[in-house]
């Protein structure tokens, strides 16, 4: 199977993708209340902001940090919304997808991918 220009392109920044069973508005006001227990007390921006592709999105992206410090709740055309976020491993938040399940209910899958060695070795897994 061939990849896509977009996504080799962004590599690695698209080898991870958490997926969420709900309404983005829902899963957006879940998304920060976990967040904002992270950072325990820290203050937190949150925004809706028109984006009219992943390209925009990945490009709006400034820092990749080691905790991810912006993240993205994106609608799909299905029931499923995305979670995207700006940690340099680029593998996604497993523990933000463990949390929206544990405390609010919400059926969960996080993904990585990649058939070719980077932050981590070629594989694929599902959580």
């Amino acid at each position: 199977m061939q990849q896509s220009e977009f996504v080799r392109h962004w590599w690695p920044a698209t080898d991870s993708l958490d997926l969420v069973d709900g309404p983005v508005e829902s899963v957006a006001t879940a998304v920060f209340t976990e967040v904002a227990r992270f950072v325990n007390g820290e203050s937190l921006v949150s925004e809706w902001v028109q984006f009219d592709s992943m390209d925009q999105i990945l490009r709006s992206v400034v820092e990749y940090t080691n905790v991810p410090t912006v993240y993205y709740v994106l609608p799909t055309r299905s029931c499923w919304t995305v979670l995207w976020n700006n940690s340099f491993l680029c593998d996604g938040y497993d523990s933000l997808c463990w949390c929206l399940t544990k405390n609010h209910q919400m059926r969960t899958i996080h993904w990585r991918s990649s058939d070719e060695d980077a932050v981590f070795q070629a594989g694929t897994s599902f959580t």
